[in-house]
């Protein structure tokens, strides 16, 4: 791609192997897409002297300390898609000294699956739903990723951001504010994780407390994302009105 239509200035990287369970059980393949195959379009860029922005996640963390980690925090993954995106990480670096590492978690947005689309959905269907209410991290509306990572494109400060956004919360107290927010009266039951592990056997490992701090994009370009909770109302406006233009068209 690159040889063919390059050279590039910046290329954003956003493709990965996302399914944790499926990594845990395919850890080669999740290895090729979300390490190998980084670290080819590293130097891919590297020889036309690209920058490279290549999306991570807060899965390389372990979760077990409290406190939201920060870019210069060790790093101690527990599941395979966290082993290969670390690796993908160190690779995309090692191959391309232009690159930058934006980690974000809890994404959503207007197309592919994600929580918010997978509690819509259900919230529609039933009068209640379990949801973990231990693991606590940073929603984040991947318009808002967007918009940091354009910023963070035109930087030259490489090296590793965090880029959620503001505040956190659980993930019962997420899928409550999304029927919140959508007009849903479905009821959220809040379970711990183990429970959910019992009567999901062959679940990842998730990490408990996954809440990033976004230290570098405050301090080197003087940056705020919003807080998750405007940005998830705004996130339901815009799906209001993508329904009501559909209607019209019809």
């Amino acid at each position: 791609m690159v040889a063919t239509h390059g050279p590039y200035d910046i290329v954003l990287n956003c493709a990965a192997y996302t399914d944790v369970d499926g990594c845990e059980n395919n850890e080669a393949d999740a290895y090729a897409v979300n390490a190998t195959g980084v670290a080819n379009l590293a130097r891919a860029c590297c020889l036309c002297d690209a920058v490279l922005v290549h999306m991570s996640t807060d899965y390389v963390f372990s979760g077990l300390e409290a406190g939201a980690r920060t870019e210069v925090d060790e790093c101690a993954p527990i599941s395979a898609y966290g082993r290969t995106k670390l690796a993908g990480e160190k690779l995309a670096v090692s191959n391309n000294p232009r690159t930058h590492i934006v980690r974000t978690a809890w994404l959503y947005g207007r197309t592919g699956g994600n929580f918010v689309r997978t509690m819509m959905k259900l919230g529609t269907t039933y009068d209640e739903v379990s949801v973990v209410d231990d693991q606590i991290g940073n929603p984040t509306n991947a318009a808002d990723l967007a918009h940091a990572m354009l910023e963070i494109a035109l930087s030259d400060s490489f090296g590793i951001w965090h880029a959620t956004c503001q505040g956190e919360c659980t993930w019962a107290d997420f899928a409550e504010a999304i029927m919140d927010e959508f007009g849903l009266g479905c009821r959220v039951l809040r379970c711990s994780t183990q429970q959910w592990l019992n009567t999901h056997p062959g679940t990842a490992q998730r990490p408990a407390f996954s809440s990033l701090d976004n230290a570098k994009l405050r301090y080197e370009l003087r940056a705020e994302m919003r807080p998750w909770r405007d940005a998830l109302k705004a996130f339901a406006v815009q799906c209001q009105k993508e329904r009501e233009c559909e209607k019209g068209i019809q």
